[in-house]
């Protein structure tokens, strides 16, 4: 892991391998007052919770024992990136599709379109596999306040489904 300057990788990474949650936001606070982050402006936690992080810090996680899972996640997320440009393409009255963002406290995948938000998301608290969603745009900051439509993943759902599920769910309803 490591941060970018001017769109280019940093010169200080670090391997998260074998790292707890506690020496990643160790990391992460140093790399941070090294940007120009005043120290006041946060306490010691980061600008978003890492509570639920996969491992505890008792708990070192190794990637390579994990390997066949990672690659599954990765597959997923690079046909859930694929599967949300084109929905929103074909949903976007401009001609330049938005940004899909990464939610860093989930990793949830995001991409606002209008008064909706099309999502993507490994599983979480709710649904224990991968699912897209469709959610209620907040109007203040263009992400999904509430989840309003959700297409759970398995291994027969085809890209059509999924397509098809973006780009015909109802409109969120302003309430």
């Amino acid at each position: 892991m490591q941060f970018t300057e001017d769109g280019k990788p940093s010169d200080h990474m670090i391997d998260v391998e074998e790292r707890s949650p506690a020496h990643v936001e160790a990391w992460i606070l140093v790399e941070l007052l090294h940007r120009g982050v005043d120290r006041y402006k946060f306490s010691k936690d980061l600008p978003y919770d890492t509570s639920k992080m996969m491992s505890g810090d008792a708990i070192e996680f190794c990637p390579t024992e994990y390997q066949a899972e990672l690659l599954q996640l990765s597959h997923w997320y690079r046909n859930a990136v694929g599967a949300l440009k084109k929905a929103a393409t074909t949903l976007a009255s401009e001609d330049e599709t938005p940004p899909i963002l990464v939610e860093p406290q989930n990793l949830r995948l995001e991409i606002a379109v209008g008064d909706r938000v099309l999502g993507f998301s490994s599983g979480d608290l709710d649904r224990v596999g991968p699912y897209f969603f469709v959610a209620q745009a907040d109007k203040e900051f263009g992400t999904s306040a509430e989840i309003v439509k959700v297409l759970e993943v398995s291994s027969k759902t085809t890209m059509d489904q999924v397509e098809e599920f973006l780009t015909t769910a109802p409109t969120p309803s302003s309430h």
